[in-house]
């Protein structure tokens, strides 16, 4: 937040005329900045609001992502289960493999 003033600050430097150049007539100087004070922090912390709101959202999201592709890398290929073609030599190997009680034991 502290960022966030201090870019306002800049901005209200930069800007100031404008706003006392629309409200010269109804507002103070004073009361001007106040108002272009609050504004450009209200935005900012509906900008955060929303960050905030959405990061369950994207944890989930991410958390899933790299979950599954810790399990794609654990995760054995079977010769038929392979794009392509291949040897039927290969695909013999996995079902002596899948047949072979001592592996499940």
């Amino acid at each position: 937040m502290i960022e966030s003033y201090v870019y306002a600050t800049i901005h209200w430097k930069n800007s100031k005329g404008d706003y006392k150049t629309i409200y010269k007539d109804r507002l103070s100087d004073e009361k001007i900045m106040e108002l272009f004070f609050k504004q450009e922090l209200e935005q900012k912390i509906k900008s955060l609001t929303d960050w905030v709101d959405a990061l369950p959202n994207w944890i989930s999201r991410n958390k899933n992502e790299i979950s599954a592709t810790k399990e794609d890398y654990l995760t054995p290929l079977a010769a038929h289960d392979k794009d392509g073609i291949f040897p039927d030599e290969d695909m013999q190997h996995d079902l002596d493999i899948m047949k072979n009680d001592k592996f499940w034991d």
